[in-house]
């Protein structure tokens, strides 16, 4: 009798240690998979941040921009104004034939730091359009507009980057177009991207380092 019972005592001894152990173990997977979720969370966060940024600049891409328009349409329920400002480096392809392509990237990447900047300081915000292309955009006023383009050229001849194909200065320079316009429906503020992009072409064709306004009508509202 007294051996049976010892015996049970063992088997219980044995399967509470089992049981600990799987206990143990369960409990080990779960932290394990814990752990694994939360990599993956940031990894997938770290990827979609990425996936709203230029290579090489950083600046915040097409997508990002578009990201951002909805945004600002989705803060307001009546009409606002927007200002938008494309800046465009001017005779960049001659730089980077003349320059290679390490000197063209420094350039990007200095005038990506610059228009970043400007943009924090003026709670605005700026894209890597594509290229050579930047793009700005502001919900201040169309004078306070004016005064940020001034800015920019300004800034950017200060870089001081030395462009030897330019015939129009010795250093790296801008053109820039911009729109504003109080818009109403967000199919307005791609106008004004297209109407300031028209304004820049006619920055460049009237000699470049400058920045042309664009004064448009659609609808009822004006650029």
């Amino acid at each position: 009798m007294s051996l049976i019972i010892s015996m049970g005592l063992i088997i219980q001894r044995h399967t509470y240690k089992v049981q600990r152990q799987f206990t143990k173990k369960h409990i080990l997977i779960d932290e394990e998979m814990t752990k694994s979720k939360k990599l993956l969370a940031e990894k997938n966060d770290v990827l979609s941040e990425q996936a709203l940024r230029a290579t090489l600049t950083n600046l915040p891409n097409r997508r990002a921009f578009n990201n951002k328009l909805t945004q600002i349409w989705q803060q307001f329920s009546k009409p606002k104004s927007l200002a938008v400002i494309m800046v465009d480096i001017d005779f960049f392809k001659d730089f980077n034939d003349y320059y290679g392509y390490l000197q063209s990237d420094e350039v990007l990447t200095k005038v990506a730091v610059l228009l970043d900047g400007i943009s924090e300081k003026y709670n605005a915000f700026a894209t890597r359009w594509g290229g050579e292309e930047f793009v700005i955009i502001t919900q201040q006023a169309a004078k306070f507009a004016e005064h940020v383009c001034e800015g920019i050229l300004e800034e950017v001849c200060n870089l001081n980057m030395l462009h030897e194909r330019l015939n129009i200065a010795d250093v790296v320079t801008v053109s820039m177009g911009m729109c504003r316009a109080k818009i109403s429906i967000i199919e307005h503020s791609k106008t004004c991207c297209e109407l300031a992009d028209q304004a820049l072409y006619t920055a460049k064709q009237n000699g470049r380092t400058n920045f042309y306004s664009k004064n448009e009508h659609f609808d009822e509202l004006v650029c």
